[in-house]
């Protein structure tokens, strides 16, 4: 008699962009971001993937780092943030930029909304994508999760994170 086991793989909540950095310590050039709530949430974007994931990630006015972020207006372009991002053959990430905008995003707005909107551009560029579950910082659409209750990073983008650093 032949008997098979199926045993199912654990869940994975998390899709990956594509490529990532080579080191998991990183700055980001916040010089264009303005102080008040946008600094605000982005320094507590970067602090909370510091403490819940294997990924270390600062902000300082460093001209020259490969990772800038800006809050600019770009318009009724359908998107309150996007990254960019630059890597060589080996999908190692060598420089990106993420920016908020401003059509959509002003500094009379929650700190917590703007950070989990941080967060989403920060998930990007350290290599995770979109999912399709609102209750994730990954929504395709950041704001839409923070309206249903996202507030920070989900087991799921900390696992995300972890496979990459």
């Amino acid at each position: 008699m032949l008997a098979a086991l199926a045993v199912a793989a654990p869940a994975q909540a998390f899709n990956r962009e594509g490529p990532h950095w080579g080191t998991a310590r990183l700055t980001v050039d916040a010089s264009g971001v303005p102080g008040g709530p946008f600094r605000d949430a982005l320094d507590a974007a970067a602090a909370e993937y510091t403490t819940r994931t294997d990924a270390s990630v600062g902000t300082a006015d460093t001209a020259g780092s490969p990772w800038t972020a800006q809050v600019i207006d770009e318009g009724d372009d359908g998107y309150e943030g996007y990254s960019t991002w630059r890597y060589d053959g080996r999908r190692i990430t060598t420089s990106a930029e993420m920016h908020l905008n401003t059509a959509y995003l002003d500094d009379s707005l929650p700190i917590t909304r703007l950070k989990v909107v941080w967060e989403h551009e920060t998930g990007h560029v350290l290599g995770l994508a979109h999912v399709p579950g609102i209750h994730h910082v990954m929504y395709y659409r950041a704001s839409d999760a923070y309206e249903d209750g996202v507030t920070g990073l989900t087991s799921d983008e900390i696992a995300g994170i972890d496979s990459l650093y």
